[in-house]
């Protein structure tokens, strides 16, 4: 292959390396799928918040997991104030003060459906390791000539 080999396996490492960080962000959403929850929430007198019991796990029990809050009242200006990893309670805020509403939950919860949450851990790695080994192969053989 001579020197344009060593120059490919050079720019494989570097892609190797240098593509990693996307590699797991991608892969990471295997790990993750939508849920919606309906629920009915009455505030009293003086209280803008309600809590909704979730029917999945908040995924990494993280509130930017919420992905969508809507209601039927339109004063609300709903948004995810507290999550209880217990109960699965998600309290919500900005809510209109003495009325009944419908909230839909639209959040991210653990994929339990199929094997490619555990390939999301695994092969990021593999794929790195591959492109690696593959550009120092192709090096040391290229450079030894």
């Amino acid at each position: 292959m001579g020197k344009g080999g060593v120059v490919f396996g050079i720019i494989l490492i570097i892609l190797g390396f240098g593509i990693t960080p996307f590699m797991l962000d991608a892969f990471d959403s295997w790990r993750f799928t939508e849920a919606i929850t309906l629920s009915v929430v009455t505030t009293g007198e003086g209280v803008t918040t309600g809590n909704v019991t979730l029917g999945n796990e908040l995924y990494s029990a993280n509130l930017d997991s919420v992905q969508r809050i809507a209601s039927t009242n339109s004063d609300d200006t709903p948004a995810p104030s507290t999550y209880n990893e217990v109960t699965l309670a998600l309290q919500v805020a900005g809510l209109e003060a003495s009325e009944s509403r419908s909230l839909t939950i639209t959040y991210l919860t653990e994929r339990t459906d199929s094997f490619l949450p555990n390939l999301a851990g695994v092969l990021p790695v593999l794929v790195v390791i591959c492109m690696v080994g593959a550009g120092v192969g192709i090096t040391v053989r290229s450079w030894r000539g």
